[in-house]
């Protein structure tokens, strides 16, 4: 999965700084729909594992598919 993708989806990118994260500045993404968020990984974790989206505070699901990532969306779009 490569940045582009959130960009199409309309993710936010979201910038941690050194103050906020007390050591080195870090960006993630994340989507809104309804009362469920997807949100990504750090970047500085997807330049070593690549890029995975996750439901906020669920660490069982990892989508790593440019793919899968658009059909949850469109399925959760269209029924919420």
């Amino acid at each position: 999965m490569t940045e582009e993708i959130f960009t199409e989806l309309k993710f936010t990118k979201a910038n941690v700084s050194v103050e906020e994260s007390g050591d080195t500045p870090y960006y993630y993404y994340y989507l809104d729909i309804g009362d469920i968020t997807l949100i990504s990984n750090a970047n500085d974790d997807a330049e070593r594992d690549g890029w995975w989206v996750s439901i906020f505070d669920s660490d069982t699901l990892k989508i790593r598919g440019g793919g899968d990532l658009e059909e949850l969306v469109k399925i959760i779009e269209l029924n919420t």
